[in-house]
């Protein structure tokens, strides 16, 4: 029974895995996006730079560098989720294994009482 309430706490841990994955990969794509707008916002005020000198192309740059931080820190909280998602498949397995014996051993000790029984 305890070895069966582990298995559920695991894929209840998977699943949660998976959800924080899926929440990290989604606010990577829209950082990506925002890397791309301000790139593109970037290359625009290099445009105007030149025929517009009070524009501030150090706010942009920063931003552009914030955002290509962030990106990189999205991309390895993902990598970390998925280290953890597979040592999480590992434990699930092993977990399963164990019931699996003990289904059989129950199993076995139930035919002994069995012929033990139909024996008295």
């Amino acid at each position: 029974m305890y070895l069966s309430l582990d298995v559920d706490l695991q894929k209840k841990e998977v699943e949660k895995v998976r959800k924080e994955k899926r929440k990290v990969e989604e606010d990577r794509d829209d950082l990506k996006e925002e890397y791309k707008k301000a790139q593109v916002s970037l290359k625009s005020l290099r445009w105007y730079r030149n025929h517009d000198p009070t524009v501030e192309l150090k706010e942009l740059k920063r931003k552009v560098e914030d955002l290509e931080v962030a990106l990189h820190d999205g991309e390895l909280q993902i990598e970390q989720l998925n280290a953890q998602e597979d040592c999480i498949k590992g434990e699930l397995h092993q977990v399963k294994g164990q019931v699996k014996d003990r289904d059989y051993v129950i199993g076995e000790a139930i035919a002994q009482i069995r012929e033990i029984a139909e024996y008295v």
